[in-house]
């Protein structure tokens, strides 16, 4: 019973990233169908400074990997923060292309 419990407890995180790349994926195929432009956030990590505003203001939707900002899939839903790390981010290396 205890080895079931741990191998619940370690295949939730994986259950749930696969759940949320789902959801994801629909947002954006109900989002393209309708007409709507989407958009995907990108890093220029030619550009990024590593200072990591990014990550402080958006923490959903940046993290730091090797002194250099990526982009997180889950952060489509945080809008807000996403536009505010955009407008701060020093070396301009936040960009948007379409999906």
């Amino acid at each position: 019973m205890e080895t079931l419990k741990n191998f619940l407890k370690k295949s939730r995180k994986a259950i749930f990233s696969s759940v949320l790349a789902i959801f994801l994926a629909f947002i954006v195929t109900t989002a393209a169908a309708s007409g709507d432009d989407v958009l995907r956030v990108n890093v220029d990590r030619s550009e990024c400074c590593g200072c990591g505003l990014c990550e402080v203001i958006a923490p959903h939707n940046f993290a730091i990997i090797d002194e250099k900002a990526v982009p997180l899939l889950g952060g489509i839903l945080y809008m807000d923060e996403l536009i505010e790390a955009y407008e701060i981010c020093p070396n301009m290396a936040i960009y948007f292309t379409e999906f």
